[in-house]
């Protein structure tokens, strides 16, 4: 027999939960808008490494967000706050939410994650990220510039953060430019920090 688990105002829901940071208990097959904190979201990202933490060093995704932001902010003048371009903050707020619902989801590896495009697991992922746009104000889909720098930091975290050459090329990259960008080693509070700046810095809390 299936058992219909309740949250603590006694509605039920889908899957399980887990607690968060902040002690919220969140549920991630059924997420609800009150249930997300940018705070949980910022702690989170910044302990998750990427590439399963096969690095010379700790490299989180808060500050793998951060770089990014900071990339467009410095390079996309469609990016700047106050630009010509109606959506210019709008960018830079995906920017940093653009991996937000791996507070949850944490950072599956490209390999794995490339085979899993659909079915459950995107489903769940999509629909957080859903949620946590309409919980920020983030209109319409992730833009393009986005995606495509996403591809390009690979390059410069490649170059930097792996102990080795890479035995094979990485294909699913193949004619991409890397962005330039210089990563140092951060500890979690200084990505936490970091990445709650540049969230203030464009109006996210």
């Amino acid at each position: 027999m299936t058992t219909t688990l309740v949250d603590a105002w006694g509605q039920p829901r889908k899957g399980d939960w887990m607690q968060t940071n902040s002690g919220i208990a969140f549920w991630p097959l059924d997420p609800k808008i009150e249930e997300i904190s940018l705070d949980d979201i910022a702690h989170a990202l910044s302990q998750a490494n990427r590439y399963g933490g096969h690095c010379k060093f700790p490299y989180s995704v808060a500050q793998h967000s951060v770089l990014l932001f900071d990339w467009l902010l410095a390079c996309e003048p469609s990016a700047h706050p106050g630009a010509p371009f109606p959506n210019g903050q709008h960018v830079l707020q995906w920017a940093i939410l653009h991996d937000a619902p791996e507070f949850v989801f944490q950072d599956i590896i490209g390999p794995i994650k490339r085979t899993m495009k659909t079915g459950d697991y995107k489903l769940y992922y999509n629909r957080l990220e859903f949620l946590i746009s309409v919980k920020f104000g983030l209109s319409n889909d992730m833009p393009g510039i986005i995606d495509l720098a996403d591809k390009r930091i690979v390059l410069d975290e490649q170059a930097a953060l792996m102990a080795h050459p890479s035995p094979l090329e990485w294909s699913f990259y193949r004619g991409l430019e890397p962005l330039g960008v210089t990563i140092e080693e951060w500890d979690w509070r200084k990505a936490k920090a970091e990445f709650l700046g540049r969230c203030d810095a464009v109006g996210l809390r």
